[in-house]
């Protein structure tokens, strides 16, 4: 594990550094990928035009988890103390993780005459990498364009691997995929923790996705998205 935290210390900031970047990469990978997924599986759920919200809701949730950060780090500051920040964003970066599948899970198998309540529930994880994101941005502002650059990269590749997943596999199992995806980012990060129960629970959690998304590629128990149109 890396060295505690310490104002001046360089070695430990690199060692911060180098965890961050492909930590970063990996959550904005997936949260593009994620994005992408929805539009495959919202038009089949529904009329064409409605996938287009899949956008809406993504920005909505982001955006959203940036103020939630701004706020509750104003209001209490010890809640995103230093010495906390990486069990904080481990914790929201495993929320994304988690919420991907379920949030997928839920709305195949669910029958909701209102597609708000579709949206309600693909507003979630992307709330969770919104606020992920405002941490990450906010604790390291002075690696900010090293930060960008990782993410720019993540989204890039995000881009890119969604057509080959989605052709492969398709959008039920690309998204259950993506919560492995992103839990990996949680570990890495929680390699900086001074808890060490962190990241237990992180390489739990990675192991539980790793598992959901191998039995339905396998066994196939999420195989055919719902048509309600």
């Amino acid at each position: 594990m890396c060295p505690p935290i310490q104002e001046k210390a360089t070695a430990a900031d690199k060692c911060s550094l180098y965890l961050l970047l492909p930590g970063i990469l990996l959550i904005s990978l997936s949260v593009l990928m994620f994005e992408i997924a929805l539009t495959r599986i919202f038009s089949v759920m529904f009329s064409y035009h409605y996938v287009f919200v899949v956008v809406s809701v993504a920005l909505l949730g982001i955006g959203a988890g940036g103020v939630f950060i701004h706020v509750s780090s104003t209001v209490s500051a010890k809640l995103f103390s230093n010495k906390k920040t990486f069990d904080a964003i481990c914790l929201l970066i495993l929320a994304f993780s988690v919420t991907i599948p379920l949030s997928v899970i839920l709305a195949v198998g669910i029958s909701a005459r209102s597609l708000f309540v579709y949206y309600l529930i693909m507003f979630v994880p992307f709330f969770f990498s919104g606020a992920a994101f405002a941490l990450i941005f906010k604790r390291f502002s002075e690696h900010s364009s090293k930060l960008y650059g990782a993410d720019l990269i993540g989204a890039g590749l995000g881009c890119f691997a969604a057509i080959i997943a989605l052709s492969a596999i398709g959008g039920v199992n690309t998204a259950l995929l993506l919560g492995g995806v992103s839990a990996i980012g949680a570990v890495l990060l929680a390699l900086r923790s001074e808890k060490k129960a962190t990241l237990v629970v992180s390489c739990i959690v990675l192991l539980a996705l790793i598992l959901v998304f191998s039995s339905n590629l396998s066994s196939g128990y999420i195989t055919d998205v719902p048509i309600r149109k």
